[in-house]
């Protein structure tokens, strides 16, 4: 078997190849370029492609100006017609071990999935472990939108979210809770919720007997369901982690919890409600994908303005225990 060298322009593409293989172009083109031309094309007698139509669109993306190739001219008509489709249907046949997939892949740091290999091969070993065959994964991943991948590469910082926002005062009442809820939780570090219905205040604390909180808040109706265990991972609203209590009464497109300030989700969040307290008045916003400003303000100053309030309350972990305020 004889492997010969022949110029991209010398070699034709099978002009009735029934089979669609654009999309996997990228993903062979990256393999080329990591390990090389390693799988000849296949040619018949007149330079005619039997088999690698796509490693030929993969080169011609690269530039080459020549690749590997075999000449099948031991096959009949019959047999390359047979082979062309054959080649390609075989190889539908296979199926993977997604156990043994996921150790293969377990610890490469190359980026696999330039090479056509998607979450599904990584999520499946896990979903498989977690509830055995319960459940059928159906998984696909596509890449990101061109003009949102380009966002925040055009030399501006942009907001990445679309969202409304409303930053409310806070009320006497809600600093009030707070207050106590801060109080409580120095005392007994775990899980708690306190209401105030009209005059009325209600507390349901975890882990504390009714009597030494009576103590302290004599006329509160303390633990009206009976003594009770908790912690703070359990989220009971103890630590502020309920939507309103980490709003203050805001309305958002999206919850506070995240690490990423350029997220609007947080930063407009944040920049809302200090605004709200500030001028004693509800705030109103909205922004979209790729907006540059925001309430008139440069995105990168609102989040600037977040990045120092989250640094002043102690940083994430503190800002995920008490939320807004």
């Amino acid at each position: 078997m004889e492997i010969i060298y022949l110029k991209l322009g010398d070699i034709h593409p099978y002009e009735k190849n029934p089979r669609n293989n654009d999309q996997a172009v990228d993903a062979v083109a990256a393999s080329i370029k990591e390990f090389g031309f390693k799988v000849p094309i296949i040619i018949d007698k007149d330079n005619v492609i039997v088999a690698g139509h796509t490693r030929y669109k993969a080169a011609t993306k690269l530039g080459f100006d020549e690749v590997p190739c075999i000449k099948a001219d031991d096959l009949s008509e019959e047999q390359i017609k047979a082979f062309r489709l054959a080649d390609n249907k075989v190889a539908e046949l296979a199926e993977w071990d997604f156990k043994l997939l996921g150790e293969e892949l377990e610890g490469l740091t190359m980026d696999m999935e330039q090479f056509g290999f998607e979450m599904e091969e990584e999520v499946n070993p896990i979903l498989k472990r977690i509830v055995g065959n319960k459940i059928e994964l159906d998984l696909k991943v596509v890449e990101q939108d061109i003009h949102l991948a380009e966002n925040q590469n055009k030399g501006k910082f942009r907001c990445g979210d679309n969202g409304i926002f409303k930053g409310v005062p806070l009320t006497t009442e809600q600093k009030y809770l707070s207050k106590i809820a801060r109080t409580i939780y120095n005392k007994y570090k775990s899980d708690g919720k306190y209401i105030m219905n009209c005059d009325e205040l209600i507390i349901c604390q975890s882990n504390a007997e009714e009597d030494n909180l009576r103590k302290i808040y004599f006329n509160a109706k303390i633990n009206p369901l009976g003594y009770w265990t908790g912690g703070t991972d359990v989220d009971t609203g103890a630590t502020n982690r309920k939507l309103g209590s980490d709003m203050a009464d805001s309305v958002t497109g999206g919850g506070l919890h995240g690490k990423d300030l350029s997220k609007a989700d947080v930063s407009v969040n944040i920049y809302a409600f200090l605004k709200a307290q500030e001028e004693q008045r509800i705030i109103e916003l909205c922004c979209a994908i790729g907006d540059e400003t925001i309430d008139g303000k440069p995105y990168n100053e609102i989040v600037e303005i977040a990045r120092k309030y989250i640094e002043s309350v102690g940083g994430f972990e503190k800002f995920a225990e008490w939320g807004l305020f």
